[in-house]
């Protein structure tokens, strides 16, 4: 089972400070679309996004 990005609590990503993902849920759909989307999100309350394997170029495009 994976996580959809319909699943995805934004009150638990707003009321954060850093997002942090890891590359393995990048790896299929619809944990992809759903990792981006929160990454997304986060980055609209102008949080940390982080992930050690990607680099710099990918998380502009977050």
């Amino acid at each position: 089972m994976t996580l959809d990005s319909k699943e995805i609590d934004k009150n638990v990503i707003k009321n954060s400070r850093i997002f942090h993902f890891g590359s393995l849920s990048m790896t299929h759909k619809p944990a992809a679309s759903a990792t981006l989307d929160s990454a997304k999100y986060a980055k609209e309350w102008s949080h940390r996004v982080l992930c050690s394997q990607f680099t710099t170029a990918f998380m502009e495009l977050v």
